[in-house]
């Protein structure tokens, strides 16, 4: 599926080290600059002193920590997506979380192109 990257949630650094996910999926859009580099599309970039940088990442998560719960429209930041996250496959993530794919599936395709009358 093009425009979205795949992430399974561990919740904990600790608990991603572990393997202990709790079986749900964080989808967030991605855009390409047509040279194979994919950037996040954020909302909030912070700069903090000696360096440190905050950043808000567009996402559909679960709404609940239920298993395959409902999906909402949601912000994460990329250090999360980095210590409690790992990035994983499209069918994976419709393995894991089935629900986010049929809320994807009825949205209209990112790039998908006018049709021709």
């Amino acid at each position: 599926m093009r425009g979205y990257r795949f992430y399974l949630d561990y919740v904990t650094a600790t608990r991603r080290n572990k393997g202990q996910h709790k079986n749900q999926v964080i989808a967030t859009r991605v855009k390409s600059d047509g040279r194979r580099r994919i950037d996040h599309i954020t909302t909030k970039v912070q700069h903090f002193p000696r360096g440190t940088t905050h950043i808000e990442i567009v996402c559909l998560q679960a709404a609940t920590n239920t298993h395959d719960s409902t999906i909402v429209g949601s912000t994460v930041t990329r250090e999360y997506l980095d210590d409690c996250c790992k990035y994983i496959s499209e069918g994976k993530a419709r393995d894991h979380h089935p629900k986010l794919f049929e809320h994807l599936d009825a949205l209209p395709a990112i790039t998908r192109k006018p049709q021709q009358s």
